[in-house]
């Protein structure tokens, strides 16, 4: 059996295809999600929201969640790690600070309307402890968008099957955490700390716009990244026991 995957493998119209598995702009609906976050956010966001975007780079969510909803009037607010994103956030008029998501604390006191966390958490070890944090600074009823790359999508399963690495955690990528919908729902809603309210997935590779489109509303969960909207609903504290248990599991790793 090994052996018929690695010789189908090897084919060249395989080899064409694996390809387009593995190029993310073979998609035309890739926008990083975007479309989600605003068809969910622009009915939702109350007049003079205060949104906060956690990895937000130079504010490419935040503008364009702003600019679906003008009428909103929201206060946009972002953390990234690399100063020049932060600079550039601030010259887009965004209020904006840089931290590091895995140890520290949300640099700002107040409390947030809603806070977007969209393909960041793939990139963090210490994935919990940003949900905690953010838990903290969310308030009570608030919500939040989490985005991430889908290690479950129809791509990722059709390279694994054929013996290839699975586009969202590359041997020599920057990911360094491979989610599902089962799994990152388990840790949002541990304890209570959040109640999920919509799952969503975007884009559906290889397929092209339209085709991706219908996929994505039959099977979410097979998209090439799953978006989860989320509303705070407990003590974000509560997180803190997860996040010891993974560090313990961590360390046994190690």
């Amino acid at each position: 059996m090994r052996g018929t995957y690695t010789t189908l493998a090897t084919q060249p119209h395989w080899q064409r295809w694996l390809t387009r598995l593995k190029d993310r702009n073979t998609c035309e609906e890739d926008t990083n999600g975007r479309e989600v976050i605003n068809r969910w956010l622009a009915t939702r966001c109350p007049k003079g929201a205060k949104v906060l975007d956690v990895g937000c780079g130079e504010g490419p969510d935040l503008l364009s969640l702003a600019e679906s909803c003008p009428q909103a009037h929201l206060q946009l607010y972002g953390i990234d790690i690399i100063p020049a994103h932060v600079e550039a956030c601030r010259r887009r008029g965004i209020t904006a600070a840089a931290a590091n998501l895995e140890h520290d604390s949300i640099p700002f006191e107040e409390e947030f309307d809603v806070v977007v966390a969209n393909q960041v958490f793939e990139h963090l070890k210490n994935w919990v402890w940003a949900v905690m944090q953010i838990g903290l600074r969310l308030r009570p009823g608030g919500l939040l968008v989490v985005g991430v790359p889908n290690l479950a999508s129809l791509h990722n399963r059709v390279l694994l099957l054929l013996g290839q690495q699975p586009s969202c955690i590359r041997t020599h990528g920057m990911h360094v955490r491979g989610f599902t919908v089962p799994g990152l729902r388990a840790v949002l809603e541990h304890e209570g700390v959040f109640r999920v309210e919509e799952v969503a997935g975007q884009p559906f590779y290889p397929f092209s716009r339209r085709v991706s489109r219908v996929l994505c509303r039959l099977f979410p969960e097979a998209a090439a990244s799953i978006f989860l909207l989320c509303r705070k609903t407990g003590d974000a504290e509560r997180l803190a026991s997860i996040e010891s248990v993974m560090r313990q599991e961590e360390f046994r790793l190690a």
